[in-house]
């Protein structure tokens, strides 16, 4: 069914309007987007679960 912007999309139950939303996004590659941040040592750009695993050089060297 092709969208019409004559729709009202308040009158679509949210079960439906939800599951529609996932499809459509699952369909883009899946989930949310990565949100990116620097390492407060190095700078390296990356995501919190890369940040997580990061091992960085610098915090190694203060630490020895």
């Amino acid at each position: 069914m092709q969208y019409k912007p004559t729709w009202d999309l308040r009158t679509i139950p949210d079960p439906e309007f939800h599951s529609e939303a996932a499809r459509r996004r699952s369909s883009r590659g899946g989930g949310r987007p990565k949100v990116m941040t620097p390492c407060p040592k190095c700078g390296a750009v990356m995501s919190a679960r890369e940040m997580r695993a990061h091992k960085c050089s610098k915090i190694i060297a203060e630490t020895a």
